[in-house]
């Protein structure tokens, strides 16, 4: 006997997982910044300084899924664990001396 829970394929918990990581993940190449970043006009960057991977971006937003997250961006100076784990930071566009994002 299967105990195994049938997931309804159009689930909006599924779904909204899904969107979330799309999301996220096409703000690192096609838009380059997410609204949220357009709104607080900041930008996410290697630790390096180079603009961030496709992979990087999707890295970034699927370690967002780890349970407690975002109590890991309290604090002062905030380096939540989504940017640790993946060498990463934002920076704010208009105090950086690093070029425009293209």
């Amino acid at each position: 006997m299967d105990n195994t829970p049938d997931i309804p394929a159009d689930d909006p918990n599924v779904l909204d997982d899904v969107e979330y990581i799309l999301y996220h993940a096409s703000g690192g190449k096609r838009f380059i910044k997410t609204l949220g970043k357009v709104f607080t006009n900041t930008r996410a960057i290697n630790d390096d300084g180079s603009r961030i991977s496709p992979k990087t971006a999707f890295l970034r937003c699927f370690s967002r899924f780890v349970p407690f997250e975002a109590f890991s961006a309290l604090g002062n100076p905030s380096y939540p664990w989504h940017d640790r784990w993946t060498h990463t930071m934002v920076i704010d566009e208009k105090l950086t001396t690093l070029p425009p994002a293209e």
